[in-house]
């Protein structure tokens, strides 16, 4: 693509856009297709929905209410498509007997929606009793309702018939005990019948009321004849096990929708047919399928494609070449004009211009090169204005020099007066010296008697240690004592109960001895029997002396527990004597902290009185560190405008290197292209994009660097600074 010119590249690119228009096209158009399949389908589900629901209330209501509902058929036929059916026109009714809540009403005239306008009572009637309901057969040629059986002297209608006799079912309409859903053709379009049967008095089925809707709209239909469908496609109702209710249903595509889970809304194929079902808002679990052949689907949109694509290719050829040849003589026009003014500006000529109008690459570069012929233009009239620069640098660089001298001056004086200030400070600090020391032995002072007041404290503390603890041993002793009487107390109740016992035997003893006396007086021979009495009396004596024992053992424990009791008390007191002994020592310890204490108030009163003598010292050091400042920031100042002056002169010397440069390259390689207004004016011009034009002789183009700064770069050595920097940097 690098070889080929730009109006082919230009017509390729026109060529491969109107393909991708095209291609875009179709895509958009298969898309479209089959959303509106989708779209159709939906709206047909609708009515499908729609219908059994008003089927499913209508019955539901009446059996929760408790209607009985009979039939009333008048002996009437017409023919309708070719087969007899029962006529109910203004003759046909049903009769509603019972009791209706008012809510009731809406669900009737609900799922009767074309009831014909003799029935007030249902829409008034609080109460529901003999209403007669006379059903339409035609609505504005459409099958809307039919209430039939079968008429008098014939048959019921034939197993497997319908209304068609080109579309048989496998039900009969007069003894079918359930109600069902099916989809019949009328006039060439899919219609919805749903059953419900009716029963008279001996519940027996004699008819049934058939609800038909059409199925799909008319929209569809055109939709379908668009796509090049045709009637290859249709719509059939499932039951819960997957079962076709229509029988029109072929069984490849009743396989296909058991074994495949499609979703609310998807689409599903086998590889030959595009089916979309509706799984949900259905009664009974049924599912509505629709189905149409994807091979006639896709051939009439393949022959769409086709024919769009043939029809408007060439219109982009044609385009496009016209385009190539356009584009390339509108290019090479402004080319051609570059070329020209750029052969005119190498003879010597730079007053022509471009046409920069343009906001395009040719724009750009006509624009570009303007500025470069304006620039050529104003090369020569720079060479005047350098000189006249060069003379105010030199006439401003002895301007500073001056300034810069009478600086220097002036910082030779603000050092002298920094001097004086100095002295005064070293002066100064030396008394601060002397008071400092002053204050140092005062410090030493206070330092000692703190220490002694710190030993002191220990002591103090020590003291008062012993003295908590003698005082908790005197408080475990006193719990002792306490104890000890405690016991005392339990065995004196011990001895109060052996003498009471004691005094019991004694008592008893009396008693026996008396009548052990009588007993034998009475007896005679026979004081055998006071043996036991003796032995009674023998055994009182001796619990006598048991219990006189027990006595003197509780007066042994008595009196050891007296004695010990003694001795606690004498151990309190020589505690208390030894508490008594450390508070004396605490209270001299007292004493000597207060001397000491008085001792550090001296101390620190002199250490006051040097403070204040330093604080003197220090307040006129801070007053001689103010003019220090003051004269330091003179200083400052003054070094900034030396600075300042320094680089002002640098500034302009570097400005005198760079114009003499400027010059030099001018003289050595642009002096046979001076114009002859230039080389004899004197006066200075404007800025050179506002001076006239110069025309020259040549077309050499000037060299943006002067030979010695080539030189220089080119053996790796900087240019040398300008003499005024040099100059400045010895200064420094």
């Amino acid at each position: 693509m690098r070889h080929v010119s730009f109006p082919v590249r230009l017509t390729l690119l026109v060529i491969g856009t109107a393909l991708a228009a095209i291609l875009a096209t179709t895509l958009g158009q298969s898309r479209a297709a089959r959303q509106g399949f989708v779209e159709n389908g939906r709206a047909a589900l609708e009515h499908v929905a729609a219908t059994l629901a008003e089927a499913i209330i209508l019955q539901s209501r009446l059996e929760e209410e408790g209607i009985r509902a009979d039939l009333d058929i008048a002996r009437t036929t017409v023919e309708l498509a070719g087969f007899p059916v029962v006529e109910p026109l203004a003759e046909a009714e049903i009769l509603l007997e019972g009791e209706a809540s008012p809510s009731i009403l809406p669900s009737i005239k609900l799922g009767m929606s074309y009831l014909h306008e003799s029935a007030p009572a249902l829409s008034k009637a609080a109460k529901l009793t003999r209403a007669r309901v006379h059903f339409l057969q035609l609505h504005e040629n459409r099958l809307v309702r039919i209430a039939g059986g079968a008429p008098e002297g014939k048959q019921p209608w034939p197993q497997g018939s319908w209304l068609a006799p080109d579309h048989p079912a496998t039900w009969s309409l007069t003894h079918e005990q359930r109600p069902w859903m099916g989809i019949v053709e009328h006039d060439g379009s899919p219609w919805l019948a749903a059953y419900s049967p009716v029963k008279d008095l001996g519940d027996q089925v004699i008819g049934a009321v058939e609800v038909v809707r059409p199925l799909i709209r008319p929209e569809f239909g055109r939709f379908v004849h668009a796509t090049g469908v045709g009637g290859a496609g249709g719509a059939c109702l499932l039951d819960a096990q997957g079962r076709p209710l229509t029988p029109q249903a072929p069984q490849k595509l009743l396989s296909h929708v058991r074994t495949t889970h499609t979703r609310q809304g998807e689409f599903a194929s086998d590889g030959e047919t595009l089916v979309w079902q509706q799984v949900s808002d259905l009664p009974w679990g049924m599912r509505a399928v629709l189905w149409v052949p994807q091979a006639h689907l896709l051939s009439g949109l393949q022959e769409r494609i086709l024919q769009g694509v043939l029809t408007s290719l060439p219109v982009p050829l044609a385009l496009a070449l016209l385009v190539g040849i356009g584009g390339s003589h509108l290019l090479l026009r402004p080319v051609a004009r570059m070329a020209e003014a750029a052969t005119c500006a190498a003879a010597g000529d730079y007053s022509r211009r471009l046409d920069a109008s343009h906001h395009d690459a040719i724009g750009q570069l006509s624009h570009a090169m303007n500025v470069l012929l304006a620039r050529l233009e104003g090369l020569f009239a720079e060479i005047h204005q350098a000189a006249g620069q060069i003379t105010e640098s030199a006439t401003d660089l002895s301007s500073s020099s001056h300034g810069l001298l009478t600086q220097v001056a002036a910082t030779v004086s603000r050092s002298e007066h920094v001097t004086a200030s100095t002295h005064t400070m070293e002066t100064n600090l030396d008394a601060v010296a002397a008071a400092m020391e002053e204050a140092s032995a005062n410090a030493q002072v206070l330092t000692q008697s703190v220490e002694e007041i710190s030993a002191h404290m220990n002591r103090m503390r020590d003291d008062a240690a012993a003295s908590r603890a003698t005082a908790d041993a005197a408080m475990g002793h006193a719990s002792a004592a306490a104890e000890t009487t405690r016991q005392l107390e339990a065995a004196s109740r011990r001895i109060d109960e052996v003498t009471g016992l004691i005094h019991s035997i004694a008592t008893r003893t009396q008693i026996l001895a008396l009548n052990a006396t009588i007993e034998a007086a009475r007896a005679g021979n026979a004081g055998r029997s006071f043996a036991v009495v003796a032995r009674e009396i023998k055994d009182l004596a001796q619990k006598t002396a048991e219990a006189t024992a027990e006595v003197d053992a509780a007066l042994s424990s008595i009196r050891e527990k007296a004695h010990a009791a003694r001795e606690h008390n004498d151990q309190v007191q020589t505690m208390l004597a030894t508490t008594h002994t450390s508070m004396t020592a605490v209270a001299e310890a007292i004493s000597i902290q207060a001397h000491s204490v008085q001792e550090s108030s001296t101390a620190i009163s002199q250490l006051f009185l040097g403070l204040q003598e330093i604080s003197a010292k220090a307040s006129t050091i801070a007053a001689l560190c103010q003019d220090t400042t003051q004269d330091m920031t003179a200083v400052h100042h003054a070094t900034d405008t030396l600075h300042a002056e320094g680089n002002a002169i640098r500034t302009k010397a570097s400005d005198l290197e760079l114009l003499a440069q400027r010059l030099l390259r001018l003289i050595l390689h642009d002096k046979a292209q001076w114009p002859q207004s230039v080389a004899t004016s004197d006066a200075p011009q404007t800025h050179p994009r506002q001076s006239p034009p110069y025309p020259s002789k040549t077309s050499e183009q000037a060299p943006q660097t002067s030979p010695l700064s080539r030189f220089l770069r080119r053996h790796g050595t900087q240019t040398p600074p300008p003499p005024a920097a040099r100059r400045h940097d010895a200064m420094q």
